[in-house]
């Protein structure tokens, strides 16, 4: 008897997401966002949290204060994936085919 395959197509959904620094018009030292800190920030940009959105701000708001994202620190982040059989595809936004198998 002949063995039937399956095929199975595995999909990712990629999300942009950036570092974040403080920008202010008051002179400062560079403060980026990080999610590992109980402050939220930290002064080195290889210990910043890279996220799709702007932080919530922890500091003041004054003076048009507000998070930036750091040029350059734009990377694709995979934030789910799912295997569907041949001919269905994820519902939403971010989706990419990564692989086909048969099973």
């Amino acid at each position: 008897m002949p063995e039937t395959t399956e095929t199975i197509c595995h999909w990712e959904q990629v999300q942009r997401q950036w570092k974040w620094e403080w920008a202010s018009y008051h002179p400062h030292a560079g403060v980026f966002w990080t999610a590992g800190r109980e402050d939220g920030t930290t002064e080195l940009l290889e210990d910043a949290t890279l996220t799709p959105e702007p932080p919530e701000p922890k500091v003041d708001l004054a003076y048009g204060s507000r998070w930036e994202r750091v040029s350059g620190t734009g990377t694709n982040v995979v934030v789910a994936a799912v295997d569907l059989p041949e001919g269905e595809s994820p519902v939403g936004v971010g989706w990419r085919l990564v692989e086909t198998v048969g099973r």
